[in-house]
């Protein structure tokens, strides 16, 4: 999916029980016995993936990110593999989680961003990159970053940053990122941020 307007390759993100029935499942179900939220559809390279947070294990169990090709746009062509899990103690704050994957492509690198931990102040965004030319369902062509790139700053006044996605402002050149966070430690609002590539 391309904003021809701008030339950004700009990923959708689908409403859930759509992607579960794409996945060949009834509404409320997925793939395993967890439970999956969070889809996002993507292309590179003339292939469709969808990338799905996904938590099993029942009620202390970690929300994972899973990763697979689509043969259309309703139906998946491979099995899911699982594309990230929380390693890091900044994902495991209160609870084990790794959820909404947003992707953006630039200068032949494709970026996914996620969400992880509880939704307090301790939520935050990490990242995966991967070469767009790279087998993107081995696990091996995906670099995980050690350490948050968006995460409470007290001194902005911004809390618990999470569940983006990518646009471009109006003039159709610079790309956004979108994002919930909190402006004190109890009321959500939105923020919308210029990115810089480096």
């Amino acid at each position: 999916y391309a904003d021809i307007m701008s030339g950004y390759d700009i990923s959708i993100r689908y409403f859930d029980n759509l992607v579960r029935m794409a996945m060949g499942l009834r509404p409320e179900t997925c793939s395993m016995q967890g439970s999956c939220s969070c889809q996002f559809v993507f292309e590179a390279n003339g292939k469709r993936y969808m990338c799905w947070a996904e938590k099993t294990g029942g009620q202390f169990a970690a929300s994972n990110l899973y990763l697979a090709e689509m043969e259309s746009p309703v139906k998946l062509k491979t099995a899911q593999f699982m594309l990230t899990t929380p390693d890091y103690d900044w994902e495991r704050v209160d609870f084990w989680v790794n959820e909404g994957p947003a992707v953006i492509k630039n200068n032949g690198k494709i970026y996914l961003t996620f969400s992880a931990s509880a939704t307090g102040a301790c939520y935050c965004m990490g990242l995966m990159e991967a070469d767009e030319d790279a087998d993107l369902l081995d696990r091996n062509s995906w670099k995980k970053s050690r350490y948050p790139v968006c995460c409470t700053n007290e001194e902005k006044k911004i809390f618990g940053p999470g569940h983006n996605s990518y646009t471009v402002a109006e003039g159709g050149e610079t790309p956004l990122c979108i994002y919930h966070a909190k402006r004190s430690q109890e009321i959500h609002y939105t923020i919308r941020t210029v990115m810089q590539w480096l």
